[in-house]
């Protein structure tokens, strides 16, 4: 009730010791807010501060993100994280729907996994089109700014040209984000990571620009990467149903 008079929760989580952190995302969402945590009460107390006043300031409302990806291009796609924010089809596209409030410079992050359709037959010379110039998604952003109520919409087409054969083609930037989002697949024990190693994901990190791991949440990255290598001793949950060796990106399994 508060939240629609303008009046918002901001939620902030200390420690990962006992901490409900899907709770806390939903009291702060249902309170039109933002949850954020830190993972060490000794964690910088000047960038605490200047997040915390930054997350004060709101430069859009009720945000919404749709994206769709074109049959004849995309065979299957996946959302990687984000289960409680999916919507579907006509609750993205109902001013009704509460969306996200966002303060000023904030970048939000979505990670898909798709795989392309197999082209059956090639193009004919004469009308042969450059593979740079075929839409796969289309991108629909919806948002309220501060001074006018009226729902305002950004539409961009991605086309496959902007698509990447080999992670090291991409930017040190999406190259982190990768790493990152495959590295939380395999806490998580996603079947869709089985095959990717503790030693791969190293790979990965060791080949990012040495800037880049001079940071220290990036630092951080790879010693718990590490850490985890030493620790997590799991045994492959689907390997009885589903053996590794059979394992093929293109059929989806009934994962029990």
């Amino acid at each position: 009730q508060e939240a629609e008079i303008g009046v918002h929760l901001k939620v902030i989580g200390v420690g990962l010791d006992k901490l409900n952190d899907a709770a806390l995302e939903s009291l702060a969402k249902q309170g039109g807010g933002h949850y954020t945590y830190l993972d060490s009460s000794n964690q910088d107390y000047q960038s605490f501060t200047s997040k915390f006043i930054h997350g004060l300031q709101l430069g859009v409302l009720n945000a919404r993100v749709k994206i769709e990806f074109d049959p004849l291009e995309v065979r299957r796609y996946r959302l990687l994280g984000y289960e409680n924010r999916i919507l579907d089809r006509p609750a993205a596209d109902s001013q009704q729907n509460k969306g996200a409030d966002l303060p000023p410079g904030k970048t939000l992050v979505a990670v898909y996994e798709i795989q392309l359709t197999a082209q059956k037959k090639p193009a004919s010379r004469k009308k042969k089109r450059s593979r740079t110039s075929v839409p796969f998604a289309n991108v629909t952003v919806y948002y309220h700014t501060i001074d006018n109520h009226e729902e305002q919409k950004l539409e961009k087409k991605l086309y496959t040209g902007i698509l990447k054969k080999n992670p090291s083609q991409a930017s040190p930037a999406a190259r982190l984000t990768l790493l990152v989002a495959t590295f939380a697949e395999k806490l998580r024990g996603s079947y869709w990571v089985r095959n990717v190693s503790y030693d791969k994901l190293l790979g990965l990190y060791k080949k990012l620009p040495a800037k880049w791991k001079k940071r220290p949440q990036v630092a951080e990255l790879g010693k718990l990467i590490s850490s985890a290598k030493q620790l997590d001793t799991r045994k492959d949950k689907f390997e009885s149903h589903h053996p590794l060796a059979e394992m093929r990106f293109e059929n989806i399994p009934i994962l029990r």
